[in-house]
């Protein structure tokens, strides 16, 4: 199925949003640095509003450029607070911080691994829509290093 794919791509996403956060928060540090010539307070302003457009962080013996990472981090950040008042939220961040497995938190939830996987899809499934209506599914690029 079509939405397969993006679930993966969204679910990496969900995984790597610390190292993407990072990453942003160098881009703007390395921007910020680069400041001097004639109008170095007019440069600032406008770096703080544009956008970051892309970084790169690390995914196995690769690196992965992910483009509009700031509206990808709104994603992330919206998806959990849509989901904070529900156990799959919690859930979800377990997971997704690579804290516990699919079987313990299914366990600790007591909840069946079915109505576990049905709860964890549909998370990403609204993370997929969310990210869509964003514009921000597409291939991400991955860049052998």
């Amino acid at each position: 199925m079509i939405i397969d794919g993006h679930i993966k791509q969204v679910e990496t996403i969900f995984k790597l949003a610390p190292a993407i956060r990072a990453a942003v928060v160098d881009e703007r540090a390395q921007r910020e640095s680069k400041h001097h010539g004639k109008d170095p307070t007019g440069n600032r302003a406008v770096d703080k509003v544009m956008p970051v457009l892309c970084v790169r962080v690390p995914y196995g013996k690769g690196t992965l450029c992910i483009d509009n990472p700031e509206a990808w981090l709104d994603v992330v950040r919206e998806i959990y607070v849509a989901y904070s008042n529900h156990p799959i939220g919690q859930m979800a961040k377990l997971r997704l911080e690579g804290k516990r497995s699919p079987a313990a938190l299914a366990e600790l939830m007591g909840v069946s691994r079915e109505r576990y996987y049905g709860w964890y899809r549909e998370f990403l499934r609204d993370a997929v829509f969310l990210a869509s209506e964003k514009g921000l599914l597409k291939e991400i690029q991955k860049i052998k290093m």
